[in-house]
C-alpha cells in the first residue's frame, strides 16, 4: 500500500460518515456556486450584448464582427475560469470535509476501539485525544468513566491477592475452621459487591 493510500485510510476511519456529510457540503455549495455564478454570467453576457448594440450605429460591420468575437472569447474564458473555480472550490471543500469529519471520526473510532477492548475484560491505560481534535469534553466525560472502572478493577485485583496470600499462608490442616471461615466471608464480600456492581 501507498503512502497516500495509507494517508488517506487514516484519515478516512467512518467512509459513512465522513463521505456522505462532506458529499452534502459539497452538493449544497456546488448548489450556490452554480445559482451564482448563472446569475454572473447571464450579467456578463448583457453586457456584451449591449456593447455589441451600441457598437452597430457608430462602427462598420468588420469593426462590429471583431467587437462580437471578442467579446465572444471573454466570454467563453470567464465561464472557463467559473467553471474552474467551481471545480476547484469543490476539491478543496471535499478535502475540508474530509479533515473536518475526521476529527470528529478519529475521537468516536478511538473510543469504539477502547470499547471493543473493555468488551474483552482488558483495561490498559487511556491515552487523551490529539490536540485538535473534536469532542474533547464528550471523551474526558468517557475518560472519568474509564478510570474509575479501572482503579476498582485495580483495587478488587489487589484485593483478592491479599486474600488469595492469606489463603496460602493459612495452613488448611492446621488452621482453624473460625480463621477458614473469616476468610471466605471476606471473599464472598468481595464477589457480592462484584455481582451488585452489575446489577442494574
Amino acid at each position: 500500500m501507498s503512502n497516500n493510500q495509507r494517508l488517506f485510510r487514516n484519515y478516512l476511519l467512518d467512509y459513512r460518515y465522513q463521505l456522505r456529510y462532506t458529499f452534502f457540503m459539497v452538493l449544497i455549495s456546488a448548489m450556490l456556486t452554480t445559482g451564482l455564478g448563472y446569475f454572473w454570467y447571464s450579467q456578463v453576457r448583457v453586457a456584451s450584448r449591449l456593447v455589441e448594440v451600441q457598437s452597430y450605429g457608430s462602427m462598420s460591420e468588420q469593426d462590429v464582427a471583431l467587437i462580437k468575437e471578442d467579446l465572444a472569447k471573454q466570454d467563453r474564458q470567464r465561464l472557463w475560469v467559473l467553471i474552474g473555480f467551481g471545480v476547484l472550490f469543490a476539491i478543496l471543500l471535499t478535502g475540508a470535509g474530509i479533515i473536518l469529519t475526521h476529527k470528529v471520526a478519529g475521537p468516536l473510532y478511538k473510543m469504539s476501539q477502547i470499547m471493543n477492548t473493555m468488551r474483552d475484560g482488558k483495561l490498559a491505560l487511556l491515552p487523551d485525544l490529539r490536540k485538535g481534535d473534536h469532542l474533547q469534553n464528550f471523551f474526558a466525560t468517557f475518560k472519568e468513566m474509564y478510570d474509575a472502572l479501572r482503579n476498582d478493577r485495580e483495587t478488587e485485583t489487589q484485593h483478592l491477592i491479599q486474600l488469595s496470600q492469606k489463603l496460602h499462608k493459612t495452613n488448611t490442616l492446621s488452621a482453624s475452621n473460625a480463621t477458614i471461615e473469616e476468610l471466605l466471608a471476606e471473599l464472598d464480600s468481595v464477589i457480592q459487591a462484584k455481582q451488585k456492581s452489575l446489577e442494574g
